[in-house]
């Protein structure tokens, strides 16, 4: 057999299988890269969002505390005027304070304190409360070199349940004293309504925290935080005159949230301005919008599966219909043929491949006599019997006419003898109308000594025709040689 290896041809199953998972899987890169890039933009925006706010935070921030410097240095002047009384009026001085309160709402309290931590000047009422534990206190009291003092958030002695922190300045005499204390006491409520910015962004939050990340005020849900730490000190640390802002995505301390966080320093103090943008609200609408695609791409998918599907029957019907004998329902002589080559061809073919060339016996008297419907009904009873009596591995078409073909793989002259005659004999019993029917068969055999489909069919034709010589209704084996034309013995039913 011939050693020519067989071209490997996809069925329209596997064919329009393969467009449908080549267009599915480039459906889903598209989609995959929209959401990819979709999510990407919107982490951008929200980096860009987070360090807005952390600017306009750091901004106003900003503003607040050069407006308590100025604060200070105008209760600097009550207590040290140009020209000094040798002793103030402390109604007027403190007239002054609270009308220097009324100008800043953000400022709970104005605070005058001795050397000896004793309030002698305020905007409160009733008895002043005892602050020598304060750190807007001490610290200037133990620590001759600081001037300008930010405090913790703490919880008022006076305004119960609110916070605030102090920003304290001291006043020294001449010799380096400790003389006076100027607290401003900043409302951490009414600062945080100063701060309050309203961004379109979902999820997005402000802070102000001291470089150890300890929160002064925060929105939303101040109360809840103040106090607190952040825990990011490192950032914090890294900023620097020259590098005044950050920003970078991690899960927050205070709500372990995945968060976008940006500082920005506020320039001259050691207070930094956070803005964050909650990364899961920041996604919510990419979320929704990935879902929408993830279900187009669903129903996208089972159209193209179902138009696969419904592309691949219509093709495998109209390969049946072009492969299939009109007349007969077997296959058609190109049908045939082309399994033959394929047998011929087929790489793992190791054994020899018979063929039957069978002729309806004196077909056109049968034309002639009782008319072509008649004829082919003869033709489709004979196709039938030939389809119901041949061995499962063997393959039967229309060869043209009133000729057919059995293709028989792994099979010998002798064994496709043995099946020959049995068609033969089932014809001949089983087929009388319009008058007996008879087939001659003839019998090649595609072996070592014959090594091609074409010789084998022409060394089948020869046989065939011996049989019709020899007087029809019986088999001829093709000769063993290669040489078609080379005359065979008979083969008689008694050596069957």
């Amino acid at each position: 057999m011939s050693s020519r290896q067989k071209q490997y041809s996809p069925s329209p199953d596997q064919r329009f299988g393969i467009m449908a998972a080549v267009s599915i899987v480039v459906l889903l890169i598209i989609f995959a890269t929209y959401g990819y890039f979709d999510r990407k933009n919107l982490l951008t925006r929200g980096n860009n969002a987070a360090v807005q706010i952390a600017e306009e935070t750091a901004l106003s921030g900003a503003a607040t505390l050069d407006m308590t410097q100025k604060l200070l240095a105008a209760m600097r002047l009550l207590v040290k005027p140009p020209v000094r009384n040798a002793s103030p009026d402390h109604d007027l001085v403190r007239a002054e304070l609270l009308n220097l309160k009324q100008q800043t709402p953000h400022v709970m309290d104005l605070l005058i304190i001795s050397a000896q931590g004793e309030i002698t000047n305020w905007t409160g009422t009733g008895s002043p409360p005892d602050i020598r534990d304060r750190d807007y206190f001490s610290v200037h009291r133990d620590a001759h070199n600081v001037e300008l003092h930010i405090g913790k958030p703490l919880l008022s002695k006076v305004h119960l349940g609110s916070w605030f922190f102090a920003i304290s300045q001291a006043l020294r005499d001449e010799q380096g004293n400790l003389s006076e204390v100027l607290v401003i006491i900043v409302d951490v409520d009414l600062l945080r309504e100063r701060l309050g910015f309203h961004f379109a962004v979902p999820g997005s939050t402000q802070l102000l925290v001291d470089d150890s990340g300890l929160i002064y005020t925060r929105e939303p849900e101040y109360e809840r935080y103040v106090g607190k730490h952040i825990l990011h000190p490192q950032k914090l640390a890294g900023l620097s005159p020259t590098t005044p802002s950050a920003s970078f995505q991690v899960a927050a301390s205070l709500d372990d949230q995945q968060r976008i966080i940006a500082f920005h320093q506020l320039p001259g103090y050691s207070i930094t301005a956070v803005g964050t943008i909650s990364v899961p609200d920041l996604l919510a609408a990419w979320t929704q919008r990935l879902q929408i695609v993830i279900f187009l791409w669903v129903v996208l998918s089972l159209c193209i599966i179902l138009a696969a599907k419904r592309s691949a029957a219509l093709s495998r019907e109209q390969v049946l219909q072009a492969n299939t004998d009109g007349l007969t329902g077997i296959r058609n002589r190109r049908a045939i043929m082309t399994c033959a080559s394929d047998l011929e061809n087929d790489p793992s073919g190791n054994g020899p491949l018979s063929l039957l060339m069978i002729d309806i016996d004196h077909f056109k008297r049968i034309n002639d006599h009782f008319g072509h419907p008649a004829g082919d009904a003869v033709i489709c009873s004979v196709a039938e019997l030939l389809r119901n009596n041949i061995r499962s591995t063997d393959i039967v078409g229309r060869y043209g006419g009133e000729e057919f073909l059995v293709l028989m793989p792994h099979t010998t002259s002798e064994g496709a003898a043995t099946v020959a005659e049995k068609l033969r004999m089932c014809v001949e019993d089983g087929l009388h109308n319009p008058q007996p029917i008879t087939i001659s068969i003839g019998i090649a055999t595609l072996n070592s000594l014959n090594q091609s489909l074409d010789s084998a069919l022409i060394q089948a034709d020869a046989a065939l025709y011996r049989a019709k010589e020899a007087g029809r209704n019986c088999i001829r084996i093709a000769s063993q040689t290669t040489d078609p034309t080379q005359p065979a013995a008979p083969l008689t039913r008694s050596a069957l």
